[in-house]
C-alpha cells in the first residue's frame, strides 16, 4: 500500500544554501570533478526557487532554478554557455526531477514550453 504524503514533508532533497554535491566521474575529455552548490533562495511569487551552480574541474557550467514542494522538485529554468554564449532558458511549467516516495518502476512524464531569452 502507498502512504499519501502531506505537504510538511523533511528537506529529503537538502535544497538549502551553501549545501553542496560533489560527484567524480569520466567522460569523453577523460575524469572530472563535479560540484553542484546550493547559491541562493529567492521567492518568486508564488514558488520559492533555489538556484544550484555545478562547476566542473572549478569552471562554471551552469545553473538551475528548482523548486521543493509537497515531495518534489521541479526544474523552472537555467543557464548555460553554448558555443561561447550565455543562453537562459525558462519553462512554463516546472519539469518534476525528483519525487518521494518513489516506487521501483515509477516513471513520471510531463511537458512544457520552453522560452529562451
Amino acid at each position: 500500500m502507498i502512504k499519501t504524503l502531506g505537504t510538511d514533508l523533511p528537506n529529503i532533497f537538502g535544497l538549502e544554501v551553501e549545501n553542496t554535491w560533489t560527484y567524480h566521474g569520466t567522460g569523453n575529455n577523460g575524469d572530472y570533478i563535479a560540484r553542484d552548490g546550493v547559491a541562493t533562495k529567492e521567492l518568486h511569487n508564488p514558488r520559492t526557487l533555489y538556484e544550484v551552480k555545478r562547476r566542473e574541474n572549478g569552471e562554471w557550467i551552469e545553473t538551475q532554478w528548482l523548486e521543493r514542494k509537497s515531495g518534489k522538485v521541479k526544474l523552472w529554468g537555467g543557464r548555460a554557455d553554448f558555443d561561447g554564449k550565455t543562453c537562459t532558458m525558462l519553462f512554463s511549467i516546472g519539469l518534476e526531477q525528483a519525487w518521494y516516495p518513489m516506487q521501483v518502476g515509477e516513471r513520471r512524464f510531463s511537458t512544457t514550453t520552453l522560452f529562451k531569452t
